[in-house]
This record gives C-alpha cells, structure tokens and sequence, in this order.
C-alpha cells in the first residue's frame, strides 16, 4: 500500500528482544515508531465480584419500571424503551437494543460511580449516557455494534475495564473513554474511533478507523 509514516525514533531502552514487529498496510498512518523503549507493566484488572441480586428483568416499553436494582442481576432493554438510569452496583449481564440506553454516573460527582458487570451486550442503535466520572468493570469482552453512541464526553469521564476479555468497535461508533484490556485484543473496524488512552496486550485497527488522543 501507501503509508504514510513519520519514521523511526530511536529509545535508550535494551536491544533486545529484536523480534517485534509493526506492519503498515494501504493508506495507514503512524506519526513515529518509538523503539529500544523497555516495557512498562500492563495494570491489573480484578474480575467483579458476583451480584447478590436475583431478577432478571426485560423492558418493553418506555415507562416500565425496573423496580429495586439492589434485586436486579440481569437487564434487558429492548427496542424503543428510551433511557433507564442505572444506580452503582454489581449486576450480571446487560443488553441494551435500539433506540435503548442506559444513563450512568451522576452530575457533580466527584468520586466516579463504579459499575461491576458481568458482561455487557450494546447492539445497534444502542445508547450509553454519561451524567459524571464512571468505572465500568466487565467480566468478559465487550463488542460495541454499528451504530451505538455515547454522549459527548471527556473520555476521562468513562474508565473501561475488562478483566479476561478485549473491545471490539465497529461501524461509525465513536467512543471517548480511557480503556484497560490487559487480558485482550482491542480492534477498531470500520469509520469507528475510540477517543481516549489505552492499555491492552494487543491493537488492531482496520479500514478508516483511528486511535485517537483525548
């Protein structure tokens, strides 16, 4: 293809190993490639612990009430429920679908609100709302589909962490947000840009997609 690379700056770090690779395929861009930098540790990402709570409820309709999270494990908002604000706690699996979204955290807080999930299912035309500083531990990986969108945020206020699994963003999605996937594969596919710093074991970024700086 046809690169565009701003070239090698050399580090002070060991020579070896002088097995790592970077490959630059069709129209990708890489300002500089920094080599001969020892590596830094990856931070830790501790699983969530289990939820207590039993129900598992689905939404239907806009205005149907989830009740008492402290009960809830799992949630499910189907098409065209609209925004369920979610309180902080530990919680089983979430599917959000079209026209459905979840409203996290809360304004003016200072301390972030914290979020233990045990996975999380954004599919097309989902939405996540961000009120303030939030922590979004998940179990697994996390594959955010076509369409999703978040709301315009600093990508501060939504620290990602997955604990065994890595990202997956595709179609026109853009999400600002300071991830850690120690465990995993981060891919970028399609027009879509992650907005934000980044720590995983491993990046890909495919056709138009961008690792952008917050």
């Amino acid at each position: 293809g046809a690169p565009i690379f701003g070239g090698v700056v050399e580090g002070f770090g060991s020579d070896e190993p002088g097995t790592h690779t970077v490959t630059l395929n069709g129209a990708a861009q890489l300002r500089h490639l920094v080599r001969r930098i020892d590596p830094l540790a990856l931070p830790e990402v501790a699983p969530p612990p289990q939820p207590t709570g039993t129900r598992s409820v689905s939404l239907n309709r806009p205005g149907e009430s989830v009740g008492d999270f402290e009960t809830v494990r799992n949630l499910t908002l189907n098409s065209g429920v609209g925004l369920v604000t979610v309180p902080p706690g530990i919680y089983g699996h979430f599917s959000v679908n079209a026209r459905s979204g979840l409203v996290l955290g809360s304004a003016d807080a200072v301390e972030p609100a914290i979020y233990n999930l045990q996975g999380l299912s954004l599919n097309g035309g989902a939405h996540i709302e961000i009120t303030g500083p939030v922590i979004l531990l998940i179990d697994g990986g996390l594959s955010v589909n076509s369409n999703v969108t978040f709301s315009y945020h600093a990508p501060a206020w939504l620290t990602l962490q997955l604990a065994s699994g890595g990202l997956s963003i595709n179609g026109n999605v853009v999400m600002p947000a300071t991830v850690l996937a120690p465990r995993g594969t981060v891919v970028l596919n399609g027009n879509s840009k992650l907005r934000g710093t980044l720590s995983a074991d491993r990046l890909i970024v495919n056709g138009n997609a961008a690792l952008l700086s917050p």
